[in-house]
């Protein structure tokens, strides 16, 4: 169930309001985009990823546009992940997905915060729509299973369960040496028995160090700490018998340097470590028997850039900013303080 919203203008409205103005002559303040290097940034970044073997989930809070959410999904990809921030994001993109859906692809969106009880009602409405397998929820409290259990009970399926993983930002999320406490990983294997949903699905990392990045692959070592906090979980991760256990991971300096490893680029030993990481995580050479690792990265500014994205020079073929930013905010100045003063 939507709530009211301000009735948007239809895509054909707009098209005959903005079309043929120059950025200059539009109502300010507005938010120019360009397409051609969104376009490009997309491709870059579908392209590295096929190239790798992993997935990917294309966030859509920078942008919150379907024109570009299509382009974060490419064509060729039979499965199409996004993760959202706001419920609201997904109801507005809720025609991308269909058309997705229609076209034969396999469609999932994660609501990207730990789940809150007022959101319930909403969700469901939308898990509904999406189908099964369509949604998925992150928890990192056992108080939030409640939550889930009825998310199951009014949308009638199952959603999947992240289980958010604190990997230095202290911020949010459960320690990795401590994934039950509270009882959180405990508490969730009889929420599976009830057909309320998948626990640890997957795991949902966020690691401080990838705003630092700088531009060497090697750096960019996908969850290290995470593969031995499945490790050491892993019992109670296969008391249900095998499972497959997404690893999902996401900053989009760290995400965007793979980039790096397509075969435009030459390879060097940073990459290739960063090449063996991911080959370790795919191949769960480091967990149990029975725990099968996937490895998923998620990324959402890479679409549009900006210049804190691009200073970090996470790409090695990254142009001046001029040339890959692809976002301007036209405005006007209220004043000059400096005459004033």
């Amino acid at each position: 169930m939507s709530i009211p919203q301000r009735i948007a203008p239809s895509a054909e409205v707009l098209r005959d309001f903005y079309l043929g103005k120059d950025a200059h002559d539009v109502p300010r303040p507005a938010a120019v985009l360009d397409v051609a290097k969104i376009r490009r940034h997309c491709q870059s970044m579908l392209d590295a990823v096929e190239s790798l073997g992993v997935g990917f989930r294309a966030h859509v809070k920078t942008h919150k546009t379907k024109e570009v959410a299509r382009l974060q999904a490419g064509e060729k990809s039979q499965e199409v992940n996004f993760i959202v921030s706001t419920v609201a994001e997904i109801e507005h993109l809720l025609p991308v997905f269909d058309d997705l859906k229609q076209a034969g692809r396999r469609v999932n969106v994660l609501y990207g915060v730990p789940l809150p009880g007022s959101q319930v009602v909403r969700l469901a409405a939308l898990s509904k729509h999406l189908g099964r397998n369509g949604l998925a929820v992150i928890v990192d409290h056992p108080s939030q299973l409640e939550s889930v259990g009825r998310l199951r009970e009014l949308g009638g399926f199952p959603v999947g369960v992240f289980l958010k993983v604190d990997t230095g930002y202290h911020r949010a999320g459960l320690p990795p040496a401590a994934l039950n406490k509270g009882g959180a990983a405990g508490t969730a294997r009889p929420a599976r028995c009830r057909g309320q949903g998948d626990p640890f699905g997957a795991v949902l990392p966020q690691q401080p160090e990838l705003q630092r990045h700088d531009g060497r692959p090697g750096d960019a070592q996908p969850g290290r700490r995470d593969r031995g906090a499945l490790h050491a979980h892993a019992d109670l991760l296969l008391s249900r018998g095998p499972r497959e256990i997404t690893v999902s991971v996401g900053a989009s300096p760290q995400v965007t340097s793979i980039e790096n490893l397509t075969a435009r680029a030459e390879g060097g030993p940073g990459e290739q470590r960063l090449r063996a990481a991911i080959s370790t995580v795919m191949a769960g050479a480091e967990a149990r028997e029975g725990l099968r690792p996937k490895l998923e990265l998620h990324a959402g500014v890479y679409s549009v850039l900006d210049m804190q994205q691009v200073s970090t020079r996470s790409r090695t073929s990254l142009g001046g900013y001029e040339d890959e930013v692809a976002i301007t905010v036209a405005a006007d100045s209220a004043g000059d303080y400096e005459i004033a003063h």
